[in-house]
């Protein structure tokens, strides 16, 4: 319990190159639960490893790209070129999609964009994904 509670509580060995995600696999598979210790002695060592070390790889690569700022958005709304051009989304359902949508109508000086029905809003249902994916031209496209 005591070490769990350190792994999530503290930063003891965390590196920022790699996230606090990737850390924390590491340590369950180096220190794993009293629960599972049947379950893992029964599992071949190299699968487990190969596992393992495939998903630290993946949450450590997640967290670099979510931490570099070359791939964010950082134009200012004042310095920003707009036509009269004013885009409608009407009940459209991927949160990824819009995202894309306001990226594009970022690059190409949409006023702004209106979204009805069922169509994520960066305020409202969806704003996470539709955020992610956007990459901060939710906040410069009204």
């Amino acid at each position: 319990a005591d070490a769990a509670f350190r792994s999530v509580a503290t930063t003891d060995g965390f590196d920022s190159r790699f996230g606090k995600s990737a850390i924390k696999a590491y340590r369950s598979y180096i220190d794993p639960k009293p629960s599972k210790m049947e379950a893992i002695s029964r599992e071949n060592v190299d699968v487990a490893a190969n596992r393992y070390a495939r998903q630290i790889d993946f949450l450590s690569k997640r967290h670099r790209s979510r931490e570099a700022e070359w791939v964010r958005h950082i134009d200012t709304a004042e310095h920003r070129r707009t036509f009269p051009l004013v885009l409608v989304l009407d009940n459209v359902r991927s949160a990824a999609n819009v995202g894309s949508i306001f990226r594009s109508a970022d690059a190409c000086g949409c006023l702004e964009i209106l979204t009805t029905g069922i169509t994520p809003h960066p305020n409202g249902n969806g704003a996470e994904k539709l955020a992610k994916s956007a990459l901060g031209a939710e906040r410069i496209v009204t």
